[in-house]
């Protein structure tokens, strides 16, 4: 299988920095097979919303021209920080026969899938809304 890996961070300082997130997607890719062919980033910038993330754009935009057969993220928060971007993305990939997976976070399949990947998804907005909660008291 062909596979690409998205990375996103927005401080240098977090914990799941490029290299570890590369480190542990490429370990993922190795164990299932998965020929990593590129790798779309962004650094330092909130996941808040994909139009403003030139990384995963480009990868909507190569996936249009089916140069891969799957996404791997180190989880679904580096790609996702709003649920309804979330449901549209990975709604267009499905359409265009590409699989997805966040390596570290929980899997399944059908409709038990799709509960985990809404969960996750309303947990990472929840999570950003509460980051920019936090800073805007601190203003």
């Amino acid at each position: 299988m062909i596979g690409v890996e998205y990375i996103r961070h927005s401080t240098d300082d977090q914990p799941n920095s490029r290299q570890n997130q590369k480190n542990i997607i490429r370990d993922y890719a190795t164990r299932k097979g998965i020929k990593i062919v590129n790798s779309y980033e962004d650094l330092g910038i909130s996941g808040g919303a994909v139009s403003k993330r030139p990384g995963l754009m480009q990868l909507l935009l190569d996936a249009e021209k089916k140069q891969f057969e799957m996404v791997l993220f180190y989880k679904y928060d580096r790609a996702f920080r709003n649920l309804e971007e979330q449901v549209v993305v990975l709604k267009k990939l499905k359409a265009l026969g590409i699989k997805y997976v966040g390596v570290t976070d929980p899997e399944g399949d059908g409709a038990s899938g799709e509960l985990i990947l809404n969960i996750l998804g309303a947990v990472n907005q929840f999570e950003r809304e509460l980051t920019e909660e936090w800073y805007r008291d601190w203003e």
